[in-house]
């Protein structure tokens, strides 16, 4: 890194020269990564021998969270190289990747995910204390299922500062928000030093996006519409009718229009969808579509490679000569390796992938298009495409060194149109899931010790984006909650809402025998199953499922549990 662009260039003077938290809220492909770079510089140079260059005192801890454990390999390797000359030792701590006390305790940036460092601060083995700079990359992911796990390790690090009083900085990087400046309360941050918001105009190459929506009427007739997001131009038309056909079928026929178009302009097209046969499937598709209109001809590569036909994998062999290739987690890695050479190449002119893609390998393209958003999850059934992949993949279109804009087209289903656009285009609000994982969490702070009390918890939950968004907006959290009451009436119905789910969550962990709640004094004590949840991660209803399979009961007068195993 030799200059800094502009948003980092903006940035600078906080995210170097001071200790203030910072959000930078920016759109994918800015540069956020540089910016995060900065404050890990601030940090070690307060540590640095000038004169050799070296580490005076190494014994400090930076945590970078990234949201996906292919991101987290991506951003080790890059720091490693950069920070290598002043030997400071990057390393990644995820599920892939482990490491033992002694590695930990050598390390000075560890890159992990949300759910990896929950579990780590959920103990306390020192490692916390010697914290100096927190990152959260994506941290709109506070709107999704994984929300609550960045909430709890926020919060816990927000009174772990204020308890022990340590000088510990809070960095959040996130695409652009609605609502901003409630993340910026959440993370303590001073809205007139540390936040920046810089819109899609600051993208390096603009991006042109739509949002189809494919639809069934009573008549069983396809109707296709597309909403298109242009900087602040949104239009809604209506493109075709298809009589008696599947919405599938028409989603394929759809990309490929949009394919076709691509490719006789001289364009790269990456297609994403969500499984590895469909990547086998449509690629083929794509191929016979082409062979049959006789357009095959623009699909030929600037020059022909001898890696084509190098191929261990008889469906990558068949179709690579055509143009068009595919990849998925199911390949052998050197076949992943030559497909990726080819389309970097330009030897291949379509590619056909899933989402994984998007996240372990740098490969733009002028143009990129998601059909569908349905995605099959064990345990889960069908969930939606989370917006977090939709935003890495959109970051593939537009090759910085070749295109002045590129080119993102998502295709699904006519009633999900919109809850795309809005979060795509920065118009829905982001809101807490905190909810949802209530009472894992207090359970782990019971465990803890930092939660003791009834009272204690409500301060606690003051620590959550969830605090920030119920006073902010409580009617979305309970229904009419605060509704047409002044501030001070409007407040205390906040302050019993909160009392009520936590006695709530409390009573129910009580019942489960995780924790024992006094209800004379309203103190809060962990057990022995109510450790081993915590620990080891395990959510309330399965050690539920566990206790009543394994048949546990507890002593009265120990206060042990008994298994009863026969």
């Amino acid at each position: 890194m030799k200059t800094l662009n502009v948003i980092q260039s903006k940035v600078k003077s906080i995210a170097y020269d001071t200790d203030e938290n910072v959000l930078v809220c920016a759109p994918t492909g800015a540069g956020k990564t540089n910016i995060a770079m900065l404050c890990i510089l601030h940090e070690i140079e307060k540590v640095i021998n000038k004169e050799t260059m070296t580490l005076a005192n190494p014994d400090f801890k930076i945590v970078y969270i990234s949201p996906m454990k292919a991101l987290a390999a991506e951003i080790v390797e890059k720091f490693s190289s950069r920070l290598n000359v002043l030997k400071v030792v990057v390393k990644e701590l995820t599920g892939d990747m482990q490491l033992s006390k002694a590695e930990i305790q050598e390390t000075n940036v560890i890159v992990t995910t949300p759910e990896k460092w929950d579990v780590i601060t959920r103990k306390s083995d020192g490692i916390t204390q010697k914290l100096k700079l927190l990152i959260i990359d994506e941290i709109h992911l506070l709107n999704d299922s994984r929300g609550p796990v960045i909430e709890a390790i926020v919060a816990r690090t927000l009174r772990m500062i204020e308890r022990n009083q340590l000088p510990v900085r809070l960095l959040g990087l996130s695409a652009t928000l609605p609502n901003p400046g409630d993340v910026a309360q959440f993370l303590r941050v001073n809205a007139d030093k540390g936040f920046f918001f810089f819109d899609q105009t600051y993208r390096p190459i603009p991006l042109h996006q739509r949002f189809i929506g494919i639809k069934e009427d009573k008549g069983y007739n396809i109707k296709q519409y597309v909403v298109s997001s242009d900087r602040d131009d949104t239009n809604t038309k209506k493109l075709r009718s298809y009589p008696k056909k599947r919405i599938e079928d028409s989603m394929n026929e759809m990309c490929y229009d949009i394919v076709r178009k691509n490719i006789l302009e001289d364009n790269q097209v990456m297609v994403f969808v969500h499984s590895r046969k469909e990547t086998i499937r449509y690629a083929t598709y794509l191929a016979e579509r082409f062979r049959n209109t006789g357009e095959n001809y623009a699909l030929e590569g600037k020059k022909k490679s001898h890696l084509i036909g190098k191929f261990k994998s008889r469906d990558l062999e068949r179709l690579a000569p055509t143009g068009i290739g595919f990849h998925n987690a199911g390949l052998l890695r050197r076949d992943r390796n030559i497909v990726e050479k080819l389309f970097m190449d330009g030897n291949l002119k379509i590619l056909v992938t899933t989402a994984t893609l998007a996240w372990g390998v740098n490969l733009p393209a002028h143009a990129v298009v998601i059909k569908g958003t349905d995605v099959y999850e064990p345990n889960k059934d069908i969930v939606d495409l989370s917006i977090l992949d939709i935003q890495q993949i959109f970051g593939r279109a537009g090759r910085p060194q070749f295109d002045t804009s590129g080119d993102a087209t998502l295709i699904t289903r006519y009633d999900k149109v919109n809850y795309y656009l809005g979060l795509m285009t920065s118009t829905s609000q982001i809101e807490s899931q905190f909810l949802a994982s209530m009472k894992e969490t207090l359970n782990a702070e019971i465990s803890l010790g930092t939660v003791s009390s009834i009272s204690e918890a409500k301060e606690w939950l003051k620590y959550t984006f969830f605090y920030v968004r119920l006073m902010r907006n409580p009617t979305i959290y309970k229904k009419d909650l605060g509704k047409g009451k002044d501030a001070v009436s409007r407040r205390a119905d906040i302050e019993d809402f909160l009392q009520e789910i936590l006695i709530n969550a409390v009573t129910q962990l009580h019942n489960l025998r995780l924790i024992r709640h006094d209800q004379r004094t309203m103190f809060l004590n962990s057990t022995d199953l109510g450790r081993i949840a915590s620990n080891y991660y395990i959510k309330t209803e399965t050690m539920e499922h566990f206790c009543k399979e394994l048949k546990i009961t507890e002593d009265k007068q120990s206060g042990k549990f008994l298994f009863n195993i026969k």
